[in-house]
């Protein structure tokens, strides 16, 4: 397979994002390195690697982001198991603006359709949105969603699972308006990246609300973490 670099847009970069194999041997519980990839993106920034997967057949995924602490794209980037590069694929949500794109979650499904997670757009710490993405195995992009809240504040994504069906479930915060506006979101998709439903949860104190971890269980359901109010957990 010939290298490739596939981007939605991409107008900064450079550095390098690093990974490394190791082999643990459990007799002698010794550890012997396989191998070390460094990734550098064109154009000048820096590049941050924040999440690996790998897929059944040793494929390995690494999510980041390229830019500087204003300005930052999304970068997916594939490794077969010997540590070759395969492709590297973009995601910046406003090219023609000064805008944040950063991952905040990521999977890999076993056909080795990887996924990200997190928050498009903004300046810093508000104004986002949730962004959710689809990558193909060969380093194109199958889909992009994007939900804003009904105030058209901040939304951010922290977490997300799969299931056996292809369907996507992000979970975070999204400005709901009242006190300090932040409820917990949980969003499911479809394969093809359809919006199955929304569910949004307003604590008693009405005031923060946040979807941190997600899971599905055995029975089907969706379960979620964070927290809610001031400091209490929610379950």
């Amino acid at each position: 397979m010939t290298p490739k670099r596939n981007k939605l847009s991409i107008h900064v970069a450079i550095a390098a994002i690093l990974i490394a194999a190791f082999l643990i041997s459990a007799a002698s519980a010794q550890v012997s390195q396989q191998w070390v990839a460094r990734y550098g993106s064109p154009g000048t920034g820096q590049d941050y690697a924040k999440f690996v997967r790998t897929a059944p057949n040793g494929d390995v995924y690494v999510a980041g982001y390229v830019g500087t602490d204003y300005l930052r794209d999304i970068v997916m980037v594939k490794y077969n198991s010997n540590g070759v590069f395969q492709w590297d694929c973009f995601y910046d949500h406003d090219p023609w603006g000064g805008e944040f794109d950063e991952p905040n979650a990521m999977a890999v499904d076993e056909n080795g359709y990887s996924y990200i997670a997190g928050r498009a757009g903004g300046g810093g710490s508000y104004d986002n949105e949730i962004v959710t993405i689809k990558f193909t195995p060969d380093g194109d992009t199958s889909w992009v969603r994007i939900y804003e809240g009904p105030d058209y504040g901040d939304d951010q994504a922290f977490d997300m699972v799969l299931d056996g069906e292809g369907n996507v479930y992000v979970t975070g915060w999204s400005d709901g308006g009242s006190g300090f506006g932040l409820d917990m979101v949980t969003i499911k998709y479809d394969s093809i990246g359809v919006q199955r439903w929304v569910v949004r949860y307003n604590g008693a104190t009405n005031y923060f609300d946040s979807g941190e971890g997600i899971d599905i269980g055995n029975d089907g359901y969706i379960y979620v973490t964070g927290t809610s109010g001031v400091a209490d957990t929610l379950l």
